[in-house]
């Protein structure tokens, strides 16, 4: 597996950047959500969000809904690069 960023350039971590990047009306996403959306598991969706987190991503919040979670300019950038 290819790493750029020090994210696995793999589907399921560009899925997950695409997800996110469709969500701009909806704006941030729980880990249940994307989850359903992604046909996965909610432990494997957030096992794979940490890397795109600690990679500045994905920006990760906390507040009275839990946490969600938004794709960053910087992951609208690596997305767009990737998807070429």
């Amino acid at each position: 597996m290819r790493y750029v960023n020090g994210v696995p350039r793999d589907s399921i971590h560009l899925e997950l950047l695409r997800t996110l990047a469709r969500r701009p009306e909806q704006g941030s996403a729980r880990t249940p959500e994307l989850a359903d959306l992604l046909g996965a598991s909610r432990q494997f969706v957030a096992a794979k969000l940490r890397p795109l987190v600690s990679a500045g991503l994905v920006k990760k919040r906390s507040g009275s809904a839990g946490r969600t979670y938004e794709i960053s300019e910087e992951g609208r950038e690596y997305l767009a690069r990737a998807m070429r």
